[in-house]
């Protein structure tokens, strides 16, 4: 068996989300690959922003963590904060203060910890 057949079947049998499909005779004759349809129409609906969740995807499907070190947890979830008061408050905190906080500094610094991210998930992926 393939691995990307094994991290579905352990991410369809482990997410609460997606064991509690139901397909009908219908639904099934009318696409050979309904599995696979509903697996990324609900991936593709996931905001991956919530790093809890998308930990809990990842820890499911391919026994990888997303989060790591807490130092670097919290900074890219103030990072995300900052991503939604720019994005859905005009740049404003929710008390209406402008973020300053979004320097070139900050912004290369996050840049550090997301890539740091990204090299250990693949290095964990590889084995």
């Amino acid at each position: 068996m393939g691995e990307t057949k094994q991290a579905t079947e352990r991410l369809i049998t482990g997410d609460r989300g997606l064991n509690k499909e139901n397909f009908t005779l219908t639904d099934i004759i009318s696409s050979r690959d309904i599995v696979a349809e509903k697996v990324t129409d609900y991936l593709h609906s996931i905001p991956y922003h919530v790093l809890a969740r998308v930990d809990c995807l990842y820890r499911t499907a391919l026994d990888v963590r997303v989060l790591g070190e807490k130092a670097d947890n919290d900074k890219l979830l103030k990072a995300i904060t900052y991503r939604h008061d720019c994005v859905h408050r005009n740049g404003r905190d929710k008390e209406g203060n402008w973020l300053t906080v979004c320097t070139r500094a900050y912004v290369e610094e996050i840049a550090v910890v997301m890539r740091s991210l990204v090299d250990r998930i693949e290095r964990e992926l590889r084995g």
